[in-house]
């Protein structure tokens, strides 16, 4: 995995998404963070045009996009449209909202209409990934719905966008599903699970819930992923929780050469984050904004170190 396959997950500051002005803003805090591509999903109404410029004004890539769930299904064409327009060659069905999945005969009924939409997206090059929560991790007739979906489309119309949090929500395990959908899972959002002392499930900071990162993103990693989307609740981000997570994916012993740089380029990244952040108060001193963290590079910590949790909130869709 290369820092250039980290995505952010667009949905995550939905809030400062609601009009081209406060795209705008939020693409550029985005890049200064330190992300090079996003997944673009919960804008405001906006132009394709318009947002194209955007993306390339800012160096962005849009790895991938979540489509309304219902244009997925009944109008593929004007989602195709859409990616084209703005250059994304994948989308994601977001969530399977007022449809039922409780016997095999809406399964089934469902799995079909993902994948003859599946069907067009792929005639036109484009990647059609389902977007999973805990609701595919019910069985019918034995079997989780997740696994019947992936069975009953084909591998070219439909893949898998694994969402971790939801997985682990579920009951499953997310280092299994990667690697029973190697070469299928091209899509990946990478959210960490905990606990609180009240036994409610919460979101937590990449590094500081009980997902084993290390084997996770090992296992991403062989099923062949190409993007790794961070995407967090809007109260995390305004905690400065929205983060390029190096430091913490370092922290649970897995980041490749980026965990091994010789000290003095180390030093240097942490030089240079920390007049990124000093500049950056110094912008927003003084005005009512979200902040935004730089990008923070840390020195490999002893084994066992993980980061401290940073707050937490009650989990929210998608």
């Amino acid at each position: 995995m290369k820092l250039s396959q980290i995505a952010a997950q667009m949905y995550s500051v939905r809030e400062f998404l609601k009009t081209p002005a406060d795209i705008k803003k939020s693409l550029v805090k985005v890049k200064k963070i330190g992300y090079q591509a996003v997944q673009l999903s919960g804008l405001g109404p906006i132009a394709d045009s318009e947002l194209t410029r955007m993306l390339n004004g800012e160096g962005l890539v849009c790895c991938a996009t979540h489509e309304p769930s219902d244009v997925i299904l009944n109008d593929p064409g004007k989602a195709v449209d859409h990616l084209k327009a703005i250059g994304c060659t994948a989308t994601a069905y977001p969530f399977p909202r007022n449809i039922k999945l409780s016997s095999m005969r809406e399964v089934k009924a469902f799995a079909k209409s993902l994948d003859k939409a599946g069907s067009v997206f792929h005639k036109a090059g484009i990647e059609l990934s389902y977007h999973n929560h805990d609701i595919e991790f019910v069985r019918v007739d034995g079997k989780l719905v997740l696994d019947l979906l992936m069975e009953l489309t084909s591998p070219d119309n439909l893949k898998l966008e694994l969402d971790t949090y939801w997985a682990q929500a579920g009951g499953s395990n997310p280092v299994e599903i990667c690697k029973r959908y190697k070469g299928r899972m091209p899509l990946i959002h990478i959210k960490d699970y905990g606990m609180t002392p009240e036994r409610k499930p919460v979101f937590e900071e990449i590094g500081s819930g009980n997902l084993n990162w290390t084997e996770l993103l090992k296992a991403a990693e062989a099923a062949k992923s190409k993007w790794f989307i961070v995407e967090q609740e809007p109260v995390q981000v305004a905690r400065n929780e929205l983060r390029v997570p190096q430091s913490q994916l370092c922290e649970v012993g897995f980041w490749g050469a980026a965990a091994r740089r010789p000290n003095r380029q180390r030093r240097a990244a942490i030089g240079a984050a920390r007049s990124a952040e000093s500049a950056q108060y110094r912008e927003s001193r003084g005005r009512p904004v979200l902040r935004w963290p730089a990008l923070k590079v840390q020195p490999r910590p002893h084994r066992g170190s993980i980061s401290k949790a940073a707050g937490r909130t009650t989990p929210g869709r998608p």
